[in-house]
């Protein structure tokens, strides 16, 4: 699976305009946004999150969370949206699994039907969004009404300071 091409056929069928944004590899969000010039709330950093509902290591399920790059994922949040016991990062071993890419360049789309999406509600404070584009030497910029607009997932507030 190509997660950059997948993207941009998902952008482009959705007919969302979009810029590309080459760069040298970086994965840190807060050096990213550095490497693109932009400001660090307009980057949509894009984490696979492992959600227990008991202490057996088997009751888990997997969920992709977008909040803006100043911000942090708040795991107990996103613990009690999925009606969950727990939140944690997923290893990077899931991530490559489940999400075809590498950590950092996670982008905020799933391309797998068995990991839903949560985005915060807090992205929507930018007007537009940029982020690693399953590669982390790709980024993409977007609009972010249209990020909100043009696909489904579950919204709530999922950041902390």
């Amino acid at each position: 699976m190509n997660v950059f091409w997948n993207i941009i056929e998902l952008l482009d069928r959705s007919a969302i305009g979009f810029e590309f944004i080459p760069h040298i590899p970086e994965g840190r969000t807060d050096v990213a946004s550095m490497v693109r010039r932009h400001e660090l709330s307009e980057a949509a950093k894009s984490m696979l999150i492992e959600v227990r509902y008991s202490k057996k290591n088997d009751d888990k399920r997997y969920v992709l969370v977008v909040v803006p790059g100043n911000k942090r994922v708040d795991f107990k949040a996103v613990a009690m949206l999925m009606d969950g016991r727990n939140a944690q990062l997923a290893t990077e071993g899931s991530v490559h699994s489940m999400m075809h890419c590498v950590p950092g360049a996670v982008p905020p789309f799933s391309f797998n039907s068995s990991v839903p999406v949560i985005a915060d509600s807090s992205l929507l404070a930018s007007s537009r969004m940029i982020f690693n584009a399953g590669r982390l030497d790709r980024s993409i910029a977007i609009k972010t009404k249209h990020y909100f607009d043009a696909f489904y997932f579950q919204c709530g507030l999922v950041s902390m300071q």
